[in-house]
């Protein structure tokens, strides 16, 4: 059998890599938001999102996956094929291409400014190059040849607003072999054939091509593994003396719609639970022809220590059975936008790759913009915090675009009905106009002589009803000061006249216990403080 594959694979030889050219690919290939393919039915919207293009000496795909630790400590791992990164140089940077796709079956509906004509950051919306082009070093982690896969980590961290989300994976061998006809499909491949946009490809059965030595090698160690590893901690899976023994290719012998061609080569193959068991190598598929392609199993090659202990740092035998599923970060502890120095600060629409254009990014604590932004026509964002939003320098929300800035509480971000959401909106909304920098204590124009205000926090909080605060201001003003339940009643309203510096004294006897918004009012100024009354 392993001489059949060999043979199979010296006559295919692997996939090359691409050169991209936006609706170049197979006239049989489907735009991966294709709804009529009841893809979204089947939930694959995270690992469309987890698929990325690699502009690495030309093009391949990588998936952006899953690892068994905490959000801060996640990082980026790609898989893709070996022979992608060969000749690769790590001190040099790199391109890696987000969320370049159309946002539905017509590949005509990308903007131009995401086709990728002109390798570019898009600056405007009239420009031809890419809206998410991210740039930075790699990092191998691990590359097999046996099995043509390889493992690379990002190291300047995506930005948030990217949108990205982490492909779950499975190195179980019980994944891949013949499943039930469910329509489109149960197994998916998502890939950049000839570097085009994302298309999507539909497999009802994949040959797993395991000897039967390799299949009780496994088993027997996989026992070995459960009931002895914690001796050593699992950091090591006895399963990798079976890759000796093993085949560590898996073959699609028919493509029930689309196909895979040059350019797709690293991409994943996903089980119905949208779990990447495999990595593209190559094949003999057309358009025409849409048969036999081969992909490196993840099962041969994840028992390797590196890889193992890289997607599973914290050894849990049972990730080494099942793997991970994906993981969408939807609330960081804190946030600075757009992240890394350097990283594309251009917030295009969403509705470019997706058909929701809404994109909410949320902190528990703070969120800060320390780069310039742009927000740009057509754009709809939000940002939630629980304490602070402070938007600095260069933070520009064009015309025709939407912006929401928000204070909310923990048990807003985690629970919505703790706070009703369109009362919150009501207090603590403000739609930015061009050219106008934003913080939760300051709302001013680039005009030196506007009143900038510094409101210092409520003490003691949480109180019975009697609080102070000071606020501090560059000019004489007038604020409306106001004491809210979150129902939207008011329990105290006044008026304060500011010099300079001025220290409020509020006291409101038999208010009853419970969070509350402290909001104050005036020209062009909105302030919103949670008290809580116990």
């Amino acid at each position: 059998m392993k001489k059949i594959i060999l043979a199979l694979l010296l006559f295919c030889s692997f996939y090359t890599t691409f050169p991209q050219s936006w609706s170049q690919s197979g006239s049989c290939q489907v735009n991966v938001n294709d709804p009529s393919y009841l893809n979204h039915l089947a939930g694959r919207q995270g690992i469309i999102s987890a698929t990325v293009k690699l502009g690495i000496d030309g093009e391949c795909t990588g998936t952006i996956v899953n690892r068994n630790t905490s959000n801060s400590e996640l990082g980026f791992y790609i898989l893709t094929a070996k022979h992608c990164i060969n000749g690769l140089d790590f001190n040099e940077t790199h391109t890696v291409y987000f969320n370049y796709q159309s946002p539905d079956a017509n590949s005509a509906s990308t903007p131009s400014s995401n086709r990728g004509i002109r390798d570019i950051q898009s600056q405007a919306l009239i420009e031809n190059g890419y809206e998410y082009r991210h740039q930075t070093l790699l990092r191998l982690v691990a590359d097999f040849t046996w099995g043509d896969m390889a493992l690379i980590e990002i190291l300047t961290p995506v930005p948030p607003h990217f949108n990205l989300t982490y492909s779950g994976w499975n190195p179980s061998r019980f994944n891949g072999s013949i499943l039930p006809p469910i329509l489109p499909s149960p197994i998916v491949a998502i890939h950049h054939p000839r570097g085009d946009i994302k298309k999507i490809s539909g497999v009802t059965e994949v040959s797993w091509l395991e000897t039967p030595i390799a299949t009780g090698c496994y088993t027997i160690t996989t026992i070995i593994d459960v009931l002895f590893g914690w001796i050593w901690g699992n950091s090591v899976s006895t399963s990798v003396i079976c890759n000796y023994v093993d085949n560590p290719w898996l073959s699609v012998p028919f493509y029930q719609y689309g196909v895979v061609e040059n350019g797709s080569s690293g991409s994943g193959i996903f089980i119905i639970s949208n779990q990447v068991f495999g990595v593209l190598s190559g094949g003999l598929g057309t358009c025409n022809v849409p048969i036999l392609e081969f992909y490196g199993k993840l099962h041969s090659n994840y028992s390797n220590q590196s890889i193992k202990n890289t997607l599973n740092p914290n050894n849990n035998v049972w990730v080494d059975l099942f793997g991970m599923s994906e993981r969408k970060i939807t609330q960081y502890e804190n946030l600075n936008l757009p992240g890394s120095e350097g990283v594309s600060g251009y917030f295009f629409p969403a509705n470019h790759y997706q058909s929701e254009n809404k994109i909410v990014l949320c902190a528990s604590n703070n969120i800060s913009t320390t780069q310039p932004i742009t927000i740009f026509t057509g754009a709809d964002y939000e940002f939630v915090a629980g304490n602070t939003i402070t938007l600095g320098p260069g933070f520009i929300a064009e015309p025709g675009s939407n912006f929401i800035a928000r204070i909310g509480s923990l048990g807003f971000l985690k629970n919505e009905s703790y706070l009703e959401q369109d009362i919150l909106s009501k207090l603590n909304t403000i739609n930015l106009p061009q050219n106008k920098v934003f913080n939760m204590d300051k709302y001013l124009p680039e005009d030196e002589n506007f009143v900038q205000l510094q409101v210092f926090d409520p003490y003691p909080n949480p109180n019975e009803g009697v609080f102070s605060f000071k606020i501090l201001s560059n000019n004489k003003c007038k604020l409306k000061i106001e004491m809210l339940s979150v129902g939207g009643q008011s329990f105290y309203n006044d008026i304060l006249l500011i010099d300079n510096t001025l220290t409020v004294y509020v006291n409101i006897p038999n208010i009853p216990k419970g969070l509350y918004i402290l909001k104050l009012t005036g020209d062009r100024t909105l302030i919103n403080k949670k008290i809580i009354i116990k």
